[in-house]
């Protein structure tokens, strides 16, 4: 094995693509619009409900490293981070 530059693709720990949706967005515009069709809300406001959340969080995901959605369930305490440490919301390792 010889020590070769090798280019890494900025993408590759993003999520897949279906269509022209990430995986993650395409998930919480299924839910919008299920969510407006079980209340019966007019098809121009689901409209205008996607576009405002795509404009947010689209907005949210360019300022955010990729993959930050893996790290937040740990990071708010939802889940334990391992076995050894419990509270994944601890930043910085003091002794």
């Amino acid at each position: 094995m010889s020590l070769t530059p090798m280019e890494i693709p900025d993408d590759i720990d993003g999520p897949p693509f279906l269509l022209v949706f990430e995986s993650d967005e395409l998930g919480i515009y299924l839910s919008i619009v299920f969510a407006c069709l079980f209340t019966k809300t007019n098809i121009v406001i689901m409209c205008l409900i996607i576009y405002g959340f795509s404009k947010i969080y689209v907005n949210y995901k360019k300022r955010s490293m990729a993959g930050f959605y893996i790290h937040y369930p740990y990071r708010w305490g939802i889940v334990p981070l391992n076995k050894y440490f419990k509270n994944g919301s601890i930043m910085e390792y003091k002794e």
